[in-house]
């Protein structure tokens, strides 16, 4: 999973933090991006939740230390880099997390500061509140402001918990939505987009490799007949006893069972040369045989 940088939504105007992640086809090879935008101004109305005092701050930063947003927002603050200053170049080598005083590179306001880098996602979050609110007055405020940064982090983990649950959410919503485009419904098998997005890298290796590829067709004799005398449920059912039969004589993960449009079936059998593919082009009809079709 990759999270990009602040950019201006070519759709919305708003200001969008891009999250994407690679897809790929059945054979590991790339077939695709899923990508999805979250809005800088969704995190800042929900760093508006917390109270922080008169000059705290929060801010969520990349781990090269770009701030991709903070409350209170200060212009031109967004895009620019804290990697300088104390927590990503003294705290962040040491531990993960920490809280330490001193003063902001951004606005030179001295603060308590607590920070949290999360393993799972290329960001570090950052809170902190100013010095003069922690002591004044002393005793009572030194446990309210312990009491508020703890909310704040307590706040800001379940923030990321649910963050990071919608991401994969979204994320699984883009796989499946791959997975169905490249699916035929009635058999389950690749369809006819991803047999000829296979076929044509498979033909891409032969030619770098010099490697044998070979191709079955299958054509169900006397479809429309027998559709035609036991009806359509009769001859789904058909097609689909054929294509389970076809798709259990693929012994390699490599091996693609599709169906190319109505009643025509194919395999690609990447690395078979004629010996092999007829091994299975046999293995196939004899299983076709014992469903025994009427």
């Amino acid at each position: 999973m990759r999270v990009g940088s602040a950019i201006i939504s070519r759709s919305t105007g708003d200001l969008v933090i891009p999250v994407s992640r690679r897809i790929n086809n059945p054979d590991g090879t790339f077939a695709g991006v899923a990508l999805i935008t979250l809005k800088v101004d969704y995190f800042t109305k929900y760093f508006q939740r917390f109270s922080i005092g008169d000059d705290g701050n929060i801010t969520l930063a990349y781990n090269d230390g770009t701030i991709m947003a903070r409350r209170p927002e200060v212009a031109g603050a967004i895009g620019s880099s804290i990697y300088n200053g104390v927590i990503f170049s003294q705290l962040l080598p040491k531990s993960p997390m920490g809280t330490a005083l001193f003063k902001s590179t951004v606005d030179g306001v001295e603060r308590v500061y607590s920070y949290n880098a999360f393993p799972e996602l290329p960001i570090v979050a950052i809170a902190g509140v100013d010095l003069k609110t922690i002591l004044r007055p002393w005793w009572a405020q030194v446990i309210a402001s312990s009491i508020v940064s703890i909310a704040i982090f307590m706040g800001l983990l379940v923030f990321f918990a649910a963050l990071r649950r919608e991401i994969n959410r979204s994320l699984a919503v883009e796989l499946e939505l791959e997975r169905v485009s490249l699916q035929d419904p009635l058999t389950g098998l690749s369809n006819r987009r991803n047999f000829n997005q296979t076929l044509r890298q498979e033909m891409n290796r032969v030619a770098r490799s010099n490697q044998p590829l070979a191709l079955l067709m299958l054509d169900i004799d006397y479809f429309k007949r027998f559709n035609d005398e036991y009806g359509h449920v009769e001859g789904d059912r058909c097609i689909q006893a054929i294509a389970r039969a076809l798709a259990e004589s693929a012994r390699r993960q490599e091996d693609l069972a599709a169906r190319y449009g109505g009643e025509e079936l194919v395999m690609l059998l990447p690395g078979c040369g004629p010996a092999e593919a007829e091994q299975v082009a046999e293995r196939v009809r004899e299983r076709i045989w014992n469903l025994e079709i009427a």
